[in-house]
């Protein structure tokens, strides 16, 4: 199974002694028996990780040791990398330093959103990990259980890397355009890993797979004179290459198929579910998957004023903070006992607002609304409003 070029080679001063012999003999026959199940035992300090560094040796296979905590993963890979500096050796483990998962408080009618803080560093050692599996039989992943949640699928995922050769035509833009396909970012100002930037006949790529070089890429008459790996602090030269293949900057990458594909069934059940809470007449659900808050009840408050009481300055300031930073309007839905529905836009809210809280009134008076913020409840004509509303 291994390259012929990089076969799996120990390097230790140390050789197999007492039991070990015997126990790597016995383990190796029974992976060319190709048996299921096999134990090694032994107390601590007795030499397993050496002796099962010797047995993939043997074995020339390629290995995922999995390991159930972090803290014994990040001493293993560390004891494989000493003893195979020549192969592949590496670290895939969970890449979030915090989670947590996304909650509905019923009572409260509160939700929670997900929280992610994400390591890059553990990103690019997992990005990695993919592509060594992809480049090389001689390696050697040491994981916890975050290995076996799916990522992309191994096809797809291959068909979205590359290769450049010295001496191919030298063409920017073709360039460019597979390593956008492939998730990278151009960025002319910084380059970090997951980047390219391009400088008349030079492109510079930074593989998201470490942060202790990158590929520069020289042309000499419209084709590729040297690629070239260059050490980010220092601008050394540290190898040049004949030739470089390039992954995709992220685990997850998916073709552009997949992702067109993806779309067109998440539009097809919005468009589903729109109907279904329209034919109901659930104005809440409606505003919220159109991506429009819906926020007050103002059945209580009668037909001829809107309340302001329930609102909470601190859901005043987040709405102003949000559409400023964003871009994206808010709009507020009210219905009343008379079936006759009127939204406002929070500019003109903040303006009630304002008014209010220089004059002590919890409420204001339809009446002040225009003629062209109320939408008539009936089948089927809430959604088309919605869509053409203005600010």
């Amino acid at each position: 199974m291994t390259d012929k070029e990089h076969p799996f080679e120990l390097v230790s001063k140390y050789s197999p002694t007492g039991d070990q012999p015997q126990a790597i003999a016995s383990l190796v026959e029974g992976l060319n028996e190709n048996r299921k199940w096999q134990v090694l035992k032994g107390a601590t300090g007795t030499g397993k990780t050496f002796t099962m560094a010797n047995i993939i040796q043997a074995a020339q296979r390629t290995t995922m040791v999995l390991v159930h905590n972090k803290t014994l993963a990040a001493q293993l890979y560390g004891e494989f990398k000493e003893l195979f500096p020549n192969n592949r050796v590496e670290y895939f483990i969970s890449n979030f330093d915090f989670y947590q998962p996304e909650a509905y408080i019923p009572k409260t009618d509160t939700y929670i959103d997900k929280q992610v803080v994400m390591n890059d560093e553990i990103e690019m050692m997992r990005a990695s990990a993919v592509n060594s599996l992809l480049e090389r039989k001689d390696t050697i992943v040491v994981c916890s259980v975050a290995s076996i949640y799916g990522l992309s699928d191994p096809d797809e995922y291959r068909d979205l890397a590359f290769t450049l050769h010295v001496g191919e035509p030298f063409n920017p833009k073709e360039i460019a355009q597979k390593l956008v396909v492939a998730q990278y970012k151009r960025n002319d100002l910084s380059l970090e890993p997951g980047t390219f930037r391009i400088r008349g006949d030079v492109m510079e790529i930074y593989p998201p797979n470490g942060d202790d070089f990158f590929i520069r890429v020289l042309s000499d008459f419209d084709e590729i004179a040297e690629i070239d790996q260059i050490k980010p602090t220092t601008g050394e030269l540290l190898h040049t290459f004949d030739y470089f293949p390039f992954f995709p900057a992220h685990e997850h990458a998916s073709s552009t198929n997949r992702i067109e594909k993806a779309l067109k069934t998440i539009q097809e059940e919005l468009t589903e579910r729109l109907a279904y809470f329209d034919q109901k007449s659930t104005v809440d659900y409606i505003g919220v998957v159109q991506g429009i808050p819906v926020c007050f009840d103002a059945k209580e408050c009668g037909t001829d004023t809107f309340p302001l009481a329930n609102i909470h300055p601190h859901q005043v300031s987040f709405m102003e903070e949000f559409e400023k930073q964003s871009g994206i309007a808010f709009f507020l839905i009210f219905y009343t006992a008379k079936d006759l529905f009127y939204y406002l836009p929070f500019r003109k809210l903040k303006e009630f607002w304002d008014r209010a809280e220089g004059g002590g009134r919890k409420s204001f008076p339809i009446s002040e609304l225009d003629e062209k913020y109320f939408l008539p409840k009936q089948q089927g004509i809430f959604v088309p409003y919605l869509e053409g509303i203005q600010i």
